[in-house]
């Protein structure tokens, strides 16, 4: 109770919480975001390993209704392949977390955003991959992402991109695979025992609006369009890269 009083009364903290509400929004509609938004201003203004430890936890709330989506997902080939390069990515995230101090931790996920930002707004035909291949790549990245920054859409994205998957296909994918790969990165800390005194304190003040945004995220990604969609990932990824760089220079 004491940290949470502690978090209430920081100047900032109502920015954080606009910001995780924002970005809960984007990726209940589109099914990524939430991370890449809120990681940069949450890493501001708080304590980062006890943040990214509770953004974890928060952006399984904003992927919750892709859920139902597990049992059509699970039969594809590639999102089978994407699960299990997660699983061997989860460890060693785990340990980047216990060794990297945050600056490095920053650092490497805006080098590894902005460039996934870069290729995936490149024309996506033009693309000649080997799908499992990617698809293995992609998830031991945004495992071993989950795990040390709280954050795995934009590496879960780029491959469905790169593949040349459809619109509706990234947004569905993307949003399940999160929800997965965030159970099972809240099960891999707790078992490894490296919770952060702040991270439950954080988690509280966020949860509110962080439901709320993916209340009417849900909503409005009813009435997007899958065509532009895959743009509109694109260039979440990008910024989100960018604005990482950005809170290196500020802070």
């Amino acid at each position: 109770m004491e940290h949470l009083v502690g978090l209430i009364s920081e100047p900032n903290i109502f920015l954080v919480c606009v910001v995780a509400l924002l970005a809960a929004t984007i990726q209940s509609a589109i099914g990524l975001g939430f991370t890449p938004i809120l990681a940069p201003v949450a890493l501001m203004f708080l304590e980062p390993k006890s943040a990214l430890q509770a953004i974890i936890v928060l952006s399984l709330i904003s992927s919750f209704v892709y859920l139902p989506n597990v049992k059509t997902c699970a039969t594809d080939r590639y999102f089978q392949v994407l699960c299990l390069g997660a699983l061997f990515g989860l460890p060693i995230g785990i340990w980047l977390l216990s060794i990297a101090d945050s600056f490095q931790l920053r650092l490497a996920a805006a080098v590894i955003v902005t460039f996934a930002g870069i290729q995936a707004l490149r024309p996506f035909s033009k693309w000649k991959v080997n799908e499992t291949a990617i698809a293995g790549f992609s998830g031991l990245l945004s495992g071993s992402m989950t795990a040390s920054m709280g954050m795995s859409s934009p590496a879960t994205a780029w491959g469905l991109l790169v593949s040349g998957a459809p619109g509706a296909k990234v947004r569905i994918f993307t949003g399940t695979y999160l929800a997965l790969v965030h159970i099972a990165a809240i099960v891999a800390t707790l078992a490894s025992k490296t919770v952060y005194e702040n991270t439950l304190p954080t988690l509280l003040l966020l949860a509110l609006p962080t439901a709320f945004g993916t209340f009417i995220g849900w909503k409005i990604g009813k009435r997007i369009d899958a065509a532009k969609l895959k743009i509109w990932v694109a260039c979440v990824i990008l910024g989100s890269g960018l604005s990482l760089f950005v809170t290196l220079l500020l802070v």
